[in-house]
């Protein structure tokens, strides 16, 4: 995420992720900045505590703790701070953003939930190249993910995400064969490894 340097702490660099990224989970600033759910509340971000569903063949509710710096976050439903927190993950395995400088940019759009046909989010690359990106927590069916594909074609690329292995493979069959250029990832913002 955004490199620690002599002029930013870690701190710093979470509040700069959180420019681009509005939500990420507790996990994942764990695993990330090495920093506790306490040490977050000490310095100023606000954690957001829900059960949520993290996959659609989930039989248990798992509690997760969303971290922001904006409040109105806190009013956004399970389904909009997951996707949040699931697009973050995406940009990270990417290593989009502050990580690598240059003229990139990205934008997080995954917390309208009525806008069901624009990606989660967009990278424009250095190169200029606009690539759709999109997290699947397993609850969009194959049709919906072809309409999706379909759609996201557009772009000059997409890049799916997903929290589990047995959906990225599933998905990178389906989107596969709608848009070959489509990259599909691993992104489990639910896991602190």
């Amino acid at each position: 995420m955004a490199p620690v340097t002599s002029d930013l702490d870690e701190f710093d660099c979470l509040a700069l992720d959180l420019e681009l990224d509005h939500v990420v989970t507790a996990w994942q600033v764990r695993r990330w900045y090495k920093k506790s759910q306490a040490e977050l509340e000490e310095n100023g971000f606000l954690l957001e505590r829900r059960h949520i569903k993290p996959t659609r063949s989930s039989h248990r509710l798992r509690e997760v703790a969303f971290v922001m710096l904006d409040a109105k976050y806190r009013t956004h439903s399970d389904v909009s701070l997951y996707h949040l927190a699931g697009t973050a993950e995406i940009r990270y395995a990417l290593g989009a953003g502050y990580v690598f400088g240059g003229e990139q940019e990205w934008s997080s759009s995954a917390w309208r939930e009525s806008a069901t046909m624009v990606p989660d989010g967009l990278w424009e690359r250095p190169s200029g190249e606009r690539i759709a990106i999109e997290f699947d927590a397993t609850h969009y069916g194959n049709s919906r993910v072809r309409e999706k594909t379909e759609r996201f074609a557009e772009f000059d690329g997409q890049v799916w995400g997903a929290p589990t292995e047995t959906r990225v493979a599933a998905l990178q069959e389906l989107v596969g064969e709608v848009d070959p250029r489509a990259q599909v990832v691993l992104a489990n913002p639910l896991t602190g490894r």
